[in-house]
């Protein structure tokens, strides 16, 4: 039976280099998106680190009977930043969906690199694909998103 909700999950890459974060995003009954507690924090990390942390949190994505909390951001908690304001503006966040594509599946990844503009960045690859090219993509939407350059 398929999932009523892509796989999903959000990648946070500290503006300085300094941390990543990669949060499971799992979906009430009622359709809510809210992070999974329990987020993974790396200051240390690899192509293989990345894309394996990546692919373990979209296997856990899914519905779970937990009710949504807007005031519960497991993400905020574990950056150790006071608030969303500061979170926001020290990472960069991306959203990845595992989506069906024409004879394969790929993650979708999507960044609104300022909110103040109605603008969001969209890039994908093969889900398939190996560690270093999915670290690629990443790092290049941090980079657009971060250095503003689209």
């Amino acid at each position: 039976m398929a999932p009523s909700h892509p796989r999903h999950a959000r990648v946070y890459l500290h503006r300085g280099g300094s941390r990543l974060i990669i949060a499971t995003v799992q979906y009430n009954q009622d359709g809510f998106a809210m992070e999974a507690p329990g987020p993974l924090s790396l200051t240390k990390w690899d192509d293989e680190d990345l894309a394996g942390s990546l692919r373990t949190a979209l296997e856990q994505s899914g519905t779970v009977t937990r009710q949504y909390n807007a005031a519960d951001r497991p993400s905020l908690k574990v950056s150790g930043e006071s608030s969303d304001r500061a979170f926001q503006s020290t990472f960069v966040a991306l959203d990845v969906q595992e989506v069906a594509g024409p004879g394969q599946m790929f993650y979708r990844i999507d960044a609104v690199p300022d909110t103040k503009w109605q603008l969001v960045l969209r890039t994908s690859v093969s889900s398939d694909a190996p560690a270093n090219e999915i670290a690629r993509r990443i790092l290049q939407m941090f980079e657009a998103c971060r250095d503003r350059r689209f």
